[in-house]
C-alpha cells in the first residue's frame, strides 16, 4: 500500500538507502562463542548523550563471495562499508535479550583497501522511553576466522562527534531529537580518503557473551528474530510551499548542484514537502 503525506520540516532532506544483504537465521551457522570485544571511546564512561564514530581499515586479496559478520550496538548503530549505508540496528530488546544483526558484507567489499565504519549513538538519559541501555559500546564479530579480521578490539579507532546535541527544554516519551551543528560535524569520515591519524584507539570493554554463557554482567546476546530493514534510496519528490527562499527548478525530485546549495547551515526556512512512504503488510 502507498500512503502519500504532506509534512512541514524545518531542513530538506533525502532519504538514504542501500539495499541489505542479510542472512536469515537458519542459513548460516552461528559461532557458539565470541571472542569479539565490546569497545568503546577511551576515557569516557558511557553514560552520557553522544554520537561516536569508529573505524578500521583492512586489505583483502580478492572480493570475497561470502563474508558475514554479527553487529550490535548500545543504543544503536548505523554501520557503512566503503562510503555505503548497508545496516541499521539493532532491534530493541532489553539486558536479558541483546539482539545482534547478522550481515553478508560481500556485496560491498572490493579487492584491496576496504573502509568499514559504524556510527553508534546513545541517547542516554534523553533516551525513549522504551530504550533499555547499560551504556554506549559496540561490537562486531566475525562468522569465521576469516571474518574475524573485523572483530572489534583495539585495532579499530573512535572519535566522538561533538556536533550533536539533544533538542533542549522538553520531554517527549518516544525519543527527544537531537540538534546538529553542521558546522563542527565530521564529513567524509566512511571513506577510503578520511585522515584519522588524530583518531584514538578504541578501549576494550570485555568480550562480547551469548545468552547462556556468561554470568548475567553486561548484554546477553541472542540473534535478531527480524529480517533486516529494506532500504531504498528516494528523493522526495514535490516541493509544495517555501518562505523566505527561492527554490531553483525541479527541486527536489532531482539533485543538481544549485539544489545541493538551496539549505545553507545554521539558516532555517520553512518548507512543505511531500513525502511517498511505502508501508508493507
Amino acid at each position: 500500500m502507498k500512503v502519500t503525506i504532506s509534512l512541514f520540516l524545518i531542513i530538506a532532506f533525502s532519504l538514504f538507502a542501500g539495499a541489505v544483504h542479510s542472512q536469515e537465521a537458519g542459513q548460516i551457522k552461528n559461532p557458539s562463542h565470541w571472542n569479539a570485544h565490546w569497545i568503546a571511546s577511551a576515557n569516557d564512561d558511557g553514560s552520557n548523550y553522544g554520537v561516536y564514530y569508529f573505524r578500521k581499515e583492512f586489505n583483502l586479496n580478492e572480493k570475497p563471495g561470502s563474508f558475514i559478520i554479527h553487529l550490535s550496538a548500545d543504543n544503536r548503530y548505523k554501520l557503512f562499508i566503503n562510503d555505503s549505508l548497508i545496516s541499521v540496528g539493532p532491534i530493541r530488546g532489553d539486558l536479558r535479550y541483546w539482539y545482534y544483526e547478522t550481515i553478508d558484507l560481500s556485496p560491498y567489499l572490493q579487492k584491496g583497501k576496504n573502509i568499514i565504519a559504524a556510527m553508534v549513538f546513545n541517547e542516554a538519559q534523553h533516551r525513549p522511553e522504551a530504550q533499555i541501555t547499560l551504556r554506549t559500546a559496540f561490537i562486531l564479530q566475525g562468522n569465521t576466522k576469516t571474518e574475524e579480521i573485523l572483530n572489534t578490539d583495539k585495532t579499530w579507532k573512535c572519535f566522538k562527534d561533538e556536533a550533536y546535541l539533544p533538542i533542549p527544554e522538553f520531554y517527549f516519551a518516544a525519543s527527544k531529537g537531537q540538534l546538529v551543528d553542521m558546522n563542527k560535524t565530521i564529513g567524509t569520515w566512511t571513506s577510503s580518503n578520511f585522515d584519522d591519524t588524530n583518531w584514538k584507539a578504541a578501549a576494550n570493554l570485555f568480550e562480547g557473551k551469548l545468552k547462556g554463557m556468561s554470568d548475567g554482567f553486561g548484554w546477553m546476546l541472542v540473534p535478531s528474530p527480524l529480517p533486516a530493514r529494506e532500504m531504498t534510496y528516494e528523493r522526495i519528490p514535490l516541493l509544495r510551499s517555501a518562505e523566505g527562499i527561492s527554490p531553483v527548478k525541479d527541486f527536489p525530485a532531482h539533485k543538481n548542484l544549485k539544489s545541493s546549495r538551496l539549505i545553507q547551515p545554521l539558516f532555517y526556512y520553512l518548507i512543505s514537502l511531500t513525502l511517498r512512504m511505502h508501508i508493507s503488510r
